[in-house]
């Protein structure tokens, strides 16, 4: 396991990095556990840095309000709070109305998180316009990876000089250990008595970008029967926060490992769960996204001791070993090296 103790004084650098202020009212707009996903993770910790703080802050959690209240409930709050500051972390296009609204009638900082390289370009022009609104209001944007930021730069050139990079990552709380590995279901605690090596890869739900499956559950899945081959006893974690529109699709990646008798071999961990303290239980993590904006998951795999692999269509940590995205056959070579190598 990596120590990652850091001093308070390390955590308020961090906050000072990201435009926080002792002598200003925050306002952070972004969702909190449940669920837990990249960005909840974030700020969750987030709030704990900040409770050691001085900085007075508030939360607005989107994802637990309507449409409605997301404007009409952010824009009173900012008009009667005068904050100071506002950090979006996931914006709407409510919560961009809200907030352009607000500052016509006072001027407050607003600080935009890029959690992700793709940066809304997948949204509707009509979000995307009024996201250039807001853009050429903000005082920073802080993008958790270079790949983040060249995305940003890519479309909107002008905004390079206010963009910051530096990653989401904020280590948990250790000492919550063994009372996070004591909530994992009695199932999956035989599953990883009775499976080695343990592979384990996490999505917060399944989707596509242009017919690709973004966290390439159809690569692991492939992985897991050329894998068996040499490991017999092999076991594979599925971490899925939703079972959305999608779920077909799962089941039909799961069909794949009836007919190669592998059924047993799979586990599919169902619901927003605390992931971290379970990366230590596995031989390997894999990360076979088509693209990523951090990957805080990949982090806590690093920090328990766990071996990572991941794709390489993005910035990855140093201790990351990377495959040709999108490459079974280099994952498999890479991933068979790394068990091999456990041995």
């Amino acid at each position: 396991m990596v120590n990652l103790d850091l001093d308070v004084e390390d955590y308020l650098k961090s906050l000072n990095e990201w435009g926080y202020s002792e002598n200003k009212e925050c306002l952070i707009v972004g969702t909190i556990p449940p669920p837990i996903g990249g960005v909840s993770t974030h700020i969750s910790r987030l709030l704990l840095i900040l409770r050691k703080s001085n900085i007075s802050y508030k939360v607005h959690d989107p994802s637990k309000k309507n449409r409605g209240f997301n404007f009409w409930g952010l824009l009173f709050n900012i008009l009667y709070k005068r904050y100071d500051q506002v950090h979006i972390h996931t914006p709407s296009l409510q919560i961009l109305y809200a907030i352009l609204v607000a500052r016509f009638f006072f001027r407050f900082e607003i600080f935009l998180f890029a959690h992700n390289p793709i940066f809304y370009s997948d949204e509707s022009k009509h979000f995307n316009k009024t996201l250039d609104k807001l853009l050429d209001r903000v005082s920073q944007i802080n993008a958790v990876s270079n790949i983040a930021k060249e995305a940003i730069v890519e479309t909107r050139p002008h905004l390079e000089e206010k963009i910051f990079v530096k990653s989401s990552f904020l280590p948990p709380d250790i000492t919550e250990l063994t009372k996070i590995k004591q909530s994992y279901p009695d199932s999956l605690k035989i599953f990883l008595k009775e499976h080695s090596p343990i592979i384990i890869l996490n999505a917060y739900r399944i989707h596509f970008k242009e017919g690709i499956d973004v966290y390439g559950l159809d690569l692991s899945i492939e992985l897991l029967i050329r894998l068996s081959k040499k490991y017999p006893d092999i076991g594979m974690i599925f971490a899925l926060g939703i079972r959305n529109s999608s779920s077909e699709y799962l089941e039909s990646q799961v069909i794949k490992l009836e007919e190669n008798n592998l059924s047993s071999h799979f586990y599919i961990l169902d619901g927003f769960q605390e992931l971290w303290a379970l990366f230590s239980d596995c031989d390997l993590m894999i990360r076979p996204t088509l693209y990523d904006g951090y990957g805080i998951s990949v982090s806590e795999a690093i920090m328990m001791g766990t071996k990572v692999v991941a794709s390489d269509l993005t910035n990855r940590q140093k201790e990351c070993i990377v495959f040709e995205n999108r490459n079974i056959d280099s994952l498999e070579k890479v991933s068979h090296e790394v068990l091999s190598g456990l041995k």
